[in-house]
């Protein structure tokens, strides 16, 4: 990668979460005043990893929120936020038995996916312990956070990040 596709990968994950993020946020603010229990079992994992004290977040503990990534899962697969994700094939290839030309458009229905009780148990109930313990692997493959391949989101690992701290500090607060 160049210095310029480092540049425009670098501006496209700023400004392009800033919108995703947000837009994130609202629906999580939905869900967490649906299911004050939610809260509730954020707010234990929050104090387990900190201490009741507000202190500074850092790298270590990010990765012990188990249950807040769980939420992030759980928010993302039920609202969507990226309902279709559209790819083109370069080369001729086959897919679920059949032959596509090069340069065919492929559009992925990730809504679709998302909410298909074949991948999830009652996909219409927002459940974060359905990630803590999944029945199977087919609804971790089912999950569409990001897109995927070549084109996946560059700035996925910092929206993570950005999102668990947002949320292990208000409900810290």
């Amino acid at each position: 990668m160049n210095d310029k596709e480092l540049l425009l990968n670098l501006l496209e994950a700023i400004v392009g979460g800033v919108d995703s993020i947000s837009s994130f946020f609202t629906s999580m603010s939905y869900y967490l005043v649906k299911n004050p229990d939610v809260i509730t079992k954020i707010r234990a994992e929050v104090v387990n990893i900190l201490g009741k004290d507000p202190r500074p977040i850092n790298i270590e503990d990010l990765d012990k929120f188990k249950y807040i990534e769980a939420v992030i899962k759980e928010v993302a697969r039920i609202t969507s936020l990226t309902p279709l994700v559209d790819r083109y094939n370069e080369e001729p290839c086959e897919v679920a038995g059949y032959d596509w030309p090069a340069n065919t458009h492929f559009i992925i229905n990730s809504s679709g996916t998302h909410s298909d009780p074949k991948f999830w148990d009652k996909p219409e109930i927002f459940d974060p312990e359905r990630f803590i313990k999944p029945s199977n692997d087919n609804n971790l493959k089912a999950l569409i956070l990001f897109g995927g391949g070549i084109r996946i989101c560059p700035g996925r690992k910092l929206a993570m990040v950005v999102i668990k701290v947002i949320i292990a500090f208000l409900i810290h607060q």
